[in-house]
């Protein structure tokens, strides 16, 4: 079993290349980049027109090169996200972050869509012909840089895959950062650790984002809140029932009969997470909830101690006032 999980990981990690998101020479596109070109062509008001007038032609170019420049601004966000995503989590990862950054792709460098004089000189039926296809071309740019994106994160370890093997049985793979302190008798040492996963999981759903209640961990939610609104609807939240782990760090074979959840893309794992992890999250908030609640009791119970201690003061100068008063008088009647 331990041998098992090492051949395993190691093919997963020395061979991204070979589990490219981009499809092999001369192979068309499937699965989700299709469905995600599809709502880039439903988009298109160039793509809707019949028999338009030229003036309609120029407002539709418009329309499409305003919508895929707000596409690809979008997309780098998205990027951007990702890395924070996997960064923030990896305890203080900023060299790698710097260094994804700077590999980041240009979605922009897609967005050509050239009108001249002299297309726009040509007939109607021609120009509208021309741009269409130059748009196709920039929507498949896009889908050509997403999974170059994708391919970055899979080369530095920051995705992993999923795979089917029949109606509701999967195992699918991700990366996890942990610190493990060790003291010696002169110093404290923290080693961080890299951890590639593989989950095995039984009566297996993919969700949509909308379909899955289940709660998610911060680092979910915000990455999530990251991603752009017309991407969502492709990403699904897979979730099983976990009966084995490999993993990578510790080559152990654990069997388990959890609940198991993963953010998806197609087949690529965006992020993976445990409801050890949410159940962590939701323990802290109580606790801090719980922390706020015992402040604000102290704080009624110090205020209503003042309140007592000014009123028995108050009580105390009035006795006294009219104790004075009294022997005043009584001063004043013996005269």
């Amino acid at each position: 079993m331990e041998n098992q999980t090492i051949e395993l990981a190691e093919s997963v990690r020395v061979g991204p290349r070979q589990l490219s998101f981009q499809p092999e020479q001369g192979q068309p596109r499937q699965g989700v980049w299709v469905e995600v070109l599809g709502y880039f062509l439903e988009m298109s008001a160039l793509i809707s027109l019949t028999e338009p007038t030229k003036d309609q032609v120029f407002a539709a170019y418009q329309r499409d090169l305003a919508q895929l420049e707000k596409w690809a601004k979008e997309l780098r966000g998205f990027f951007l996200a990702t890395i924070d995503a996997a960064c923030t989590y990896k305890h203080g990862q900023d060299a790698l972050a710097g260094k994804m950054k700077h590999r980041i792709p240009a979605p922009d460098k897609w967005l050509t869509i050239k009108l001249d004089i002299e297309l726009a000189s040509l007939s109607t039926c021609d120009l509208l012909t021309n741009l269409q296809d130059q748009y196709r071309a920039c929507a498949e740019g896009l889908i050509n840089v997403l999974a170059e994106w994708l391919d970055v994160l899979l080369e530095t370890e920051q995705v992993g895959r999923i795979e089917w093997a029949s109606q509701g049985v999967c195992s699918f793979s991700f990366f996890t950062f942990n610190r493990r302190v060790r003291e010696t008798h002169r110093e404290i040492l923290t080693e961080s650790l890299l951890t590639w996963r593989q989950h095995h999981l039984v009566q297996a759903t993919a969700y949509s984002l909308a379909e899955y209640s289940a709660p998610k961990p911060n680092r979910v939610s915000t990455f999530l809140a990251a991603t752009p609104d017309w991407l969502k609807p492709f990403i699904r939240v897979v979730d099983g029932l976990l009966v084995r782990e490999f993993t990578h760090e510790m080559p152990l074979g654990i069997s388990r009969a959890v609940r198991d959840p993963a953010l998806c893309f197609g087949d690529a794992v965006l992020l993976g997470w445990t409801m050890g992890e949410v159940n962590g999250e939701q323990r802290l908030k109580r606790e801090i909830q719980k922390e706020k609640t015992a402040t604000i009791f102290w704080r009624i119970v110090g205020v209503l101690i003042l309140l007592v201690v000014l009123f028995g003061v108050r009580t105390c100068m009035h006795h006294a006032s009219k104790t004075n008063n009294s022997n005043s008088g009584a001063q004043v009647s013996a005269k």
